[in-house]
């Protein structure tokens, strides 16, 4: 027989059983002392300072867990905080106790902190949580070079090294769509990721006799798309990267999402133009020159690819067709295509200080006001378009106008991405 004592005052308490026999056995009894301790209860409150931050800006986050019954002490234990971090009840008075933790919001918005107590021999558990406003600070862009920098770019033209992760070239950098952290690859197979404060390395299983030329998310951040060497095609989820499998073996220098993000267009060495829709790679064919970028026009009705020899062509999802260039654009390769927010200009940038608009119909030549060589274009979130090429050269477009900033250095600026606001 069991026995629950579920209804016990704090103390001890005698417990006495009799056995009344039976045609075998005699009677007997017997007692037993059960010392019961009622556990008291507790509240749990947070608070963080600052309670307003910036991505990426620390905040220190305090639970205090106070004992609420009659006859109060200080609580003892731990406390998990939903951020991930852990501490132990130290700081206490005679009936509370707390600990703190440093949080580092990654996202802007209204960030819920939640502190969960276990309790101990004397004190039952309980939680709390508060709310922390986060915004998204000042914007920037985030800029590699070809020996492995990274930089952040802020629009009243502010150049900060935040480090050299690696000394070999950096080919192309995407931001995740809600901004939490950018995707950087280059050469030697190298991909990293970067969160706004450190650099950690992504396991490939890629030999670093490869080459990474380029990433794109996704719209809805599910997967980034890397492309390299030899066909290489790697799919990443924010956990893993995986291979992809690809029968075209030809280099992938490319990829952008189309808008709706239903496929990529993959473009490449040898005119390769593919699409990627999750499940099946297909091949289109529109010219045997090498193509070194693609961008959708926001709209989602076409994408402009540019390549070596002045090649400029448009994708409309079933073909490829060549864009009129009157010659202008003579046998410079073109480098960077991106398209301004309403999808009304989209600006070619290449070799010689090459700059081009196309506004749907036409191709027109701007002047010339440097002749770096020109590796990346991004539009900014006010506007303005920022063009980057070798020797530190940045170039700015706004309004029709094309402005040669002070050079930066002799920096080899590779390729320039604006972080999610």
């Amino acid at each position: 027989m069991t026995y629950n004592a579920t209804s016990l005052d704090s103390g001890t308490h005698t417990i006495s059983a009799s056995y009344s026999g039976d045609g075998a056995h005699n009677v007997g009894s017997g007692t037993f002392n059960l010392t019961v301790t009622q556990l008291h209860a507790t509240t749990t409150s947070v608070s963080c300072s600052p309670s307003t931050v910036v991505v990426n800006q620390v905040t220190s986050c305090t639970a205090t867990v106070a004992d609420s019954s009659g006859t109060p002490t200080a609580p003892t234990g731990n406390v998990s905080f939903s951020s991930g971090g852990t501490c132990t009840l130290g700081t206490q008075t005679a009936n509370s106790a707390s600990c703190s933790v440093n949080v580092i919001p990654t996202v802007a918005g209204t960030l819920t902190v939640s502190a969960s107590y276990g309790g101990d021999p004397s004190h039952n558990s309980s939680t709390g949580s508060t709310s922390v406003t986060v915004s998204p600070g000042a914007p920037y862009a985030l800029v590699v070079t070809s020996d492995g920098k990274v930089f952040r770019f802020y629009q009243n033209r502010t150049l900060t090294q935040v480090g050299q992760p690696v000394t070999t070239a950096l080919r192309q950098v995407a931001w995740k769509p809600d901004g939490s952290y950018a995707l950087i690859a280059g050469d030697s197979a190298v991909l990293l990721k970067y969160n706004g404060t450190a650099f950690t390395t992504i396991s490939t299983g890629i030999s670093t006799g490869y080459n990474f030329w380029t990433v794109s998310w996704k719209q809805d951040g599910s997967y980034a798309l890397i492309g390299g060497s030899v066909g290489i095609l790697l799919k990443y989820d924010g956990v893993k990267a995986t291979t992809v499998p690809n029968s075209f073996a030809t280099t992938i220098y490319s990829i952008n999402w189309h808008p709706s993000g239903s496929y990529a267009l993959m473009v490449g060495k040898g005119g390769l133009t593919l699409t990627y829709d999750g499940t099946t790679i297909r091949s289109f064919s529109g010219t045997t020159n090498d193509l070194n970028t693609a961008a959708w026009n926001p709209n989602g009705q076409y994408a402009l690819i540019g390549g070596i020899n002045g090649a400029v062509l448009r994708f409309n999802g079933t073909q490829v067709t060549p864009v009129n260039t009157n010659g202008i654009t003579g046998t410079n390769a073109i480098k960077s295509i991106a398209f301004n927010a309403a999808g009304s200009l989209a600006l070619l940038v290449g070799d010689n200080g090459m700059v081009l608009t196309y506004n749907g119909s036409t191709l027109s030549l701007l002047p010339t006001v440097t002749s770096s060589w020109l590796t990346a274009v991004s539009w900014s979130p006010s506007g303005t378009a920022y063009i980057l090429g070798g020797g530190g050269t940045i170039l700015t477009y706004t309004n029709g106008a094309l402005t040669k900033l002070p050079n930066y250095s002799t920096y080899p600026f590779r390729a320039i991405a604006w972080k999610p606001q």
